[in-house]
């Protein structure tokens, strides 16, 4: 009886890894560090109304477009959308900057994409909300 049960743990074991490497050991990650969903952002005393976004990307390069124009795996560069605005691209892992903010309720997409602007097949996109204070 010992055999067939341990027959059976070998072969979880192998299906269980064989999908955790199927199903996201290398898939792209997007993370909005700042501003926080929901959060509410103070105007720069200096700068006056804008938005520093920090993120982070996982399993993912980022790449000047213009320079690198062939569609590869995991390489690509990002599309920030600040609500119903035109997106902007951005070709480096430093933080983003977005001037000029009205005060009120926003909505900010951001979305990982390949060189020819592509979205990622899943996608990888994160949405979240911030109001501008009027200050």
């Amino acid at each position: 009886m010992r055999k067939p049960v341990s027959l059976l743990i070998l072969i979880f074991a192998v299906i269980t890894l064989g999908m955790g490497f199927a199903f996201g050991a290398d898939n792209p990650e997007l993370i909005i560090k700042s501003p926080k969903d929901g959060s509410t952002v103070e105007p720069n005393s200096k700068l006056g109304r804008v938005v520093v976004v920090q993120f982070e990307v996982k399993n993912f390069e980022i790449k000047d477009f213009t320079k690198n124009t062939e569609v590869k795996p995991n390489e690509g560069h990002i599309h920030f959308q600040l609500d119903s605005h035109p997106y902007v691209t951005h070709t480096t892992d430093t933080a983003f900057v977005i001037g000029d903010v009205k005060p009120g309720l926003h909505t900010l997409t951001v979305e990982l994409v390949h060189n020819d602007h592509t979205p990622l097949e899943p996608p990888v996109k994160q949405v979240i909300h911030f109001t501008m204070e009027e200050k």
